[in-house]
Order: structure tokens, then C-alpha cells, then sequence
């Protein structure tokens, strides 16, 4: 994956989710592509022994989605993806698992700490890797983050952006995206930083309006 993209894409926060499509379910996945969304984000955990499911908490033994037909939906589709990983093991496994759905291309993993995305880096190395950071942060640091994590872009909570930390993520080669904004006057606002993407909890009124 080759950044910056030119373009911002609003990407679906646990897929297009309302009262009928519950967060980071398949139905608010599938319901983002029908809308027409970009891209689309899940978090994903291990349940162990190379079981992925789809969730933003950890998940009783027992329970979770699996992750498979989230893929398959994707794969289905013309979205990009990213899968926001939560660990806390069988981070080489997310790699050929992406690969065996033929989505390496078009998937970006984060995660909040350099070690997982270093696995996932090493075991497919040509998936595109993100670190989530939401901490102070200045520009000198972007560099010596994303070598650490062998991360490709660097996924920003919104509330920490500067025009300084923009230009030092672009200077660096990165990729460069937000989260998670709540309403299109926001995401408007962040434009001016031509980040590559913006997680949003607002899809369906954020595609209403840039159409």
C-alpha cells in the first residue's frame, strides 16, 4: 500500500452501526459496503491456539465472531481493511490469514504496541501495518516510533494532531490517519491535515455528505 493516497477516505469505526447493526458485527460491516463506505475497521482478538474473532473487549473463552466471515464479506467487496489488533497472541497468524482471502493488498493491521505489528511485519511482509498512538507526541518522536514498530503509518487520536506532527509523519514515508470522530464537522475539520483516512462512528451522514 502506497501513501499518501491523495484522497481521504472515511472509514466505517466498527462498520455502519445503529440501533439494527450492533458494532463490530457483520451485519454493520455488510451494512457499510451497501452504503457504499471505503473502508471499513474491526478489532479483532485471539482466542488462542489460532482462533480470531471479531471484538473491541476481550471475549469469554466461549464467546466472540469468528473472524472468517468478516473476511469473506470484505473479500466479496472492493472496501480497504483494517483491522485494529488487540492480541494478545497470534499476531503471525493474521498475516496468512489475510493472504488465504486474498486481502494483504488491501488491509492495514494496527495496533497500540510496537511488538505485535513487528511480528505481523516479519511474517508477511508486505502487509501494511499501522501504530494506533493516543499519548502526547512531538514530531522528533514519529521516526523513531514507526522504525520501532516497523509500522508503515501511524494512526492518531484525533485530539493530538498538529500541523508539525502531519508534516513529520509525511516526511518520514508514512501513512497518516485519525480516529475516531463522531460527526461530519469534525472529519471536515481534519481535511485540512490530508490524512489518508479518518475512522468515523458517523458513516452513513460522513457519505451523505461527500456525495
Amino acid at each position: 500500500m502506497k501513501f499518501p493516497f491523495g484522497t481521504t477516505l472515511a472509514i466505517a469505526h466498527r462498520g455502519a452501526h445503529d440501533a439494527q447493526h450492533p458494532e463490530n458485527s457483520l451485519l454493520a460491516i455488510e451494512h457499510a459496503i451497501r452504503l457504499g463506505a471505503a473502508a471499513v475497521e474491526f478489532d479483532a482478538w485471539s482466542l488462542g491456539r489460532g482462533r480470531l474473532v471479531v471484538a473491541h473487549d476481550p471475549p469469554p473463552e466461549s464467546t466472540g465472531a469468528a473472524i472468517e466471515p468478516f473476511l469473506e464479506a470484505i473479500a466479496r467487496s472492493a472496501v480497504l481493511l483494517n483491522v485494529d489488533w488487540k492480541g494478545p497472541e497470534d499476531e503471525d497468524r493474521v498475516g496468512p490469514l489475510l493472504a488465504s482471502y486474498g486481502l494483504v493488498d488491501r488491509t492495514i493491521v494496527s495496533a497500540d504496541h510496537p511488538r505485535p505489528l513487528r511480528v505481523i511485519k516479519q511474517s508477511t511482509p508486505q502487509l501494511t501495518t499501522g501504530l494506533s498512538w493516543e499519548a502526547e507526541l512531538s514530531p522528533d518522536q514519529v521516526s523513531a516510533l514507526l522504525r520501532e514498530a516497523q509500522a508503515d503509518a501511524l494512526m492518531l487520536d484525533y485530539h493530538i494532531v498538529t500541523p508539525a506532527i502531519a508534516t513529520a509523519v509525511r516526511a518520514a514515508g508514512a501513512g497518516l490517519f485519525f480516529w475516531t470522530v463522531a460527526d461530519t464537522a469534525t472529519f471536515g475539520s481534519l481535511r485540512r491535515f490530508a490524512p489518508d483516512g479518518i475512522a468515523t462512528d458517523a458513516i452513513a451522514e460522513q457519505l451523505r455528505a461527500i456525495r
